[in-house]
């Protein structure tokens, strides 16, 4: 700001703070209230007047540093707060949804459907809150601790099951309990022995039937009904597994998705689907064997399209080529 501007400010300034004063001396209460703050209004315009032509002169002042520093520190301080108070709702917001899954969880086992159970999200939540070191959660970590250590303990007791089953010669029961431990008490340290376990288990055959029914189940609930399918006719009809339990749940559920008109309608729909994605490239094979003089390797492929998409257009195709070629 130059002397000219300095001229012009200062006699405007001097009017504004006469007319200030006059207007105090008559006006109410509010009206003082108001006025006082359009006088600090002025006086901080004419301050950071001052202070730019210092700055503009290359004579800034010690003070003008220190007010810069103290409105530098006072900002700083309003956004810290303001960035902890954001972290702090993020870390009420994590443990709400770990009690939320903790309750869905312990519904599930109280009504014995263990397979609804979220006990994975309630270790991922304890574990993130538990962390948490922002002014104002230290309840909430010491409940996220706990709560990682009920896991643990649960996961202990399920071992004992797990054991118990054995004893017993329950293995597809123990191999249950085990996969329970691996996939929804993943966060413990107990998670890591039933691993060892249910690895050395595999070679039963009990465990291998009630692997393959557990892969057939997470098919359907995907849902992918013709790999369900699949799966459950694996399971039902290989001899290996003969008389074993997952081995006649397994004939029961193809009996139920068997008689059900809306499942069989789906299940022609998907095989269909994957039909017209995976024959075309199956069929172009079979032609480049009967191009080379292969017929046997081109029957063989033609007759996995027959066996992998029966009751389609692309099988009839495949047995018309077939019969052609013998």
């Amino acid at each position: 700001m130059n002397c000219k501007h300095l001229a012009f400010a200062f006699p405007a300034l001097l009017i504004g703070t006469a007319m200030s004063m006059s207007a105090r001396a008559e006006g109410t209460a509010d009206d003082k209230a108001a006025q006082a703050a359009l006088d600090a209004r002025m006086k901080q315009a004419y301050d950071s007047g001052q202070l730019r032509d210092r700055q503009n002169a290359g004579k800034t002042t010690d003070a003008d540093a220190k007010a810069r520093a103290k409105a530098q520190a006072a900002a700083d301080k309003a956004e810290a707060i303001g960035n902890m108070k954001q972290n702090l709702d993020s870390i009420k917001e994590l443990w709400q949804k770990e009690e939320d899954a903790w309750k869905k969880s312990e519904d599930a086992m109280k009504n014995n459907h263990p397979e609804n159970a979220d006990y994975k999200d309630v270790g991922f939540f304890a574990q993130s809150v538990s962390m948490a070191t922002v002014t104002g959660a230290e309840d909430l970590a010491d409940q996220a601790r706990n709560r990682l250590q009920d896991l643990e303990d649960m996961a202990k007791k399920k071992l004992d099951e797990a054991a118990d089953a054995e004893i017993k010669q329950d293995f597809a029961g123990e191999a249950g309990i085990l996969l329970f431990v691996i996939e929804q008490l993943a966060i413990t340290k107990s998670a890591d022995i039933a691993q060892k376990r249910f690895t050395s288990l595999r070679s039963k055959p009990e465990v291998a039937a009630y692997e393959m029914l557990k892969k057939a189940q997470d098919f359907e609930a995907v849902p992918n009904i013709t790999e369900a399918v699949r799966v459950y006719e694996d399971l039902a009809t290989n001899p290996r597994f003969e008389h074993s339990i997952p081995a006649l749940q397994a004939k029961r559920k193809l009996d139920t998705l068997n008689a059900d008109d809306q499942t069989r309608a789906k299940l022609k729909n998907e095989l269909d689907a994957k039909a017209a994605k995976e024959a075309p490239q199956m069929f172009s094979t079979a032609k480049n064997y009967v191009a080379n003089n292969m017929p046997k390797d081109a029957i063989a492929k033609l007759e996995q399209i027959m066996q992998k998409f029966p009751n389609t257009t692309y099988a009839e195709e495949a047995k018309k080529m077939i019969d052609t070629l013998k």
